[in-house]
């Protein structure tokens, strides 16, 4: 059933309009609300209450993408801390090995 439909049967007092905001999503619920005439007005409050537990699945949906996200990238930095702790040991040992080599050139020792 589309909104427009929904909106006629609470409109005309047939069945299905519960049906309908169970299995609805949050846009068509939407237009549902904006399609009720006056004197009818008594299906808002439970078009109402299903609207907010359809936003609330997409909020929980969402977050759990967040969530997944932030794992994702924790585990990403924790690789880049460590890839950038052993370039710090191999800048060490090559500003070790360039003063060696300084070293020997001053002396001239070949």
């Amino acid at each position: 059933m589309i909104p427009k439909e929904a909106a006629h049967a609470a409109n005309t007092g047939a069945s299905g309009v519960q049906e309908f905001l169970v299995y609805a999503s949050a846009h068509d619920i939407e237009e549902f609300c904006h399609g009720l005439v006056e004197g009818h007005y008594h299906w808002f409050p439970l078009a109402r209450i299903a609207l907010d537990i359809k936003l609330s699945e997409d909020v929980e949906r969402t977050a759990q993408k967040l969530i997944t996200g932030t794992d994702t990238l924790i585990a990403e930095t924790k690789t880049l801390v460590n890839l950038t702790h052993r370039l710090y040991i191999l800048t060490a040992v090559l500003i070790f090995l360039g003063a060696f080599e300084f070293i020997k050139f001053i002396l001239g020792i070949l």
